[in-house]
């Protein structure tokens, strides 16, 4: 997600036939949450992550270990998903021919991974940057950071800590604060809302803006629509 350019500072397994299709059909509303494009195929998507799932779950049966099972996921799945990072991209480019993806499409991947295997886990929120800590009975905190590639799987309780303190440097108020997968995908909506807006292009700033707040109803997202819907008013004036 790194420095967004504005004038506001914003920033188990799972048992049974009747478990696996209510996490399938978890799996479906998500995808639908995050893909509003009608080009992109929802359907191609959902596929696509339900057979790497099913993939992992059979991978995962070899681990006795449930670290390094872990830290296969987290690379397995960055070099198959995540090739190119780009600040302002949606969920759906992870799918694209260049696979591109930020910090937000990165942890939201892993998030509905992690969810369907069945793993505990939470989401945080910096005012730069968003990465995901996955608890374990033997590693309470391990970390994901999807967008750094060769180190980016952490379970050292030291280096974690450490990891932690770089990410809130230049916070003047430490904000770093557990969000849900929900707000997430709404973090993905104001991140377009962002893109749009710098470029003023306030009508689909809007737009986006007012998914990211259905989806995360925040003071930051809600001042920023304000201020593209002032700028829009004042555009459709001079027209």
């Amino acid at each position: 997600m790194k420095k967004i350019i504005i004038t506001i500072v914003t920033w188990g397994l799972l048992g049974g036939m009747t478990g696996f299709t209510q996490s399938n059909q978890y799996l479906k509303r998500r995808i639908t949450q995050l893909i509003q494009n009608p080009v992109v195929s929802t359907h191609h998507i959902h596929q696509q992550l339900e057979s790497y799932i099913k993939y992992l779950t059979t991978k995962r049966k070899r681990y006795k270990n449930e670290r390094k099972f872990l830290k296969y996921l987290f690379f397995s799945t960055h070099k198959k998903f995540l090739k190119k990072y780009e600040m302002y991209q949606d969920f759906s480019e992870i799918f694209s021919e260049e696979q591109k993806y930020n910090c937000v499409s990165g942890t939201t991947l892993y998030a509905l991974i992690l969810q369907e295997l069945g793993y505990q886990y939470s989401i945080r929120e910096t005012a730069f940057h968003v990465y995901l800590i996955v608890h374990t009975q033997n590693y309470p905190k391990i970390l994901f950071d999807s967008t750094d590639p060769h180190h980016g799987f952490l379970y050292n309780p030291y280096v974690v800590r450490k990891r932690e303190r770089h990410y809130t440097e230049g916070n003047q108020h430490k904000f770093n604060q557990e969000i849900t997968l929900s707000q997430l995908i709404g973090l993905q909506y104001y991140n377009q809302g962002v893109h749009h807006f710098n470029k003023k292009i306030f009508g689909k700033a809007l737009v986006k803006l007012s998914k990211a707040y259905q989806h995360y109803p925040s003071n930051r997202i809600k001042a920023l629509q304000e201020l593209a819907q002032s700028f829009y008013k004042s555009t459709l004036a001079k027209r």
